[in-house]
């Protein structure tokens, strides 16, 4: 009898099966995220701590939902990064038992999760296989930065804007 061949492949650490369809994990990954860092939100962060920030966000963000203009506590103001709070107008739907705070902090922990879609787009665009582009979207999850959530600051959309620019340079590159 011949010998039989052994396959000496190493197995995929985040299970075959689990990143043969990367939306599935992705998503998955993206509620699992969000879930964690509000936990972690509300478990850490009661009270507004970057009082010149986050009363700023919300106050212009509420003058734009309630007045159509951009108010700070009833006065015009010349703000020009308009992003973050039009980002937040839709909170202003929730119901008035809805804290708005907590409201904020979740919509934020979701937000910032979205990093996960370029962080994976990333991976593939630099050629990295499925896994591996999967771990990095786990990977980018898990950096410090990530507890910006708790906090109502830009920061929550400018991150997961960042990762889309780095897919946008990394396919300019790619063509070129």
């Amino acid at each position: 009898m011949a010998p039989q061949k052994r396959s000496f492949s190493r197995p995929n650490t985040l299970g075959g099966k689990l990143t043969a369809r990367p939306t599935v994990f992705l998503i998955a990954l993206l509620l699992v995220s969000t879930v964690v860092h509000y936990l972690l939100s509300i478990s850490s962060v009661h009270i507004p701590t970057v009082y010149i920030d986050e009363g700023l966000y919300v106050n212009i963000a509420r003058s734009i939902f309630f007045d159509g203009r951009v108010l700070y506590r009833g006065q015009p103001v010349s703000y020009v990064y308009l992003l973050y709070p039009f980002f937040l107008l839709p909170l202003f739907l929730l119901p008035a038992s809805v804290s708005l705070y907590r409201a904020i902090q979740l919509y934020n922990a979701l937000l910032i999760s979205t990093s996960v879609f370029p962080a994976y787009l990333l991976g593939r665009k630099m050629g990295l296989k499925r896994e591996r582009s999967c771990l990095l979207a786990a990977l980018t999850v898990l950096v410090p930065e990530m507890a910006l959530s708790s906090f109502l600051t830009a920061e929550s959309i400018y991150y997961p804007l960042m990762m889309w620019q780095f897919v946008l340079a990394a396919s300019i590159c790619k063509e070129t």
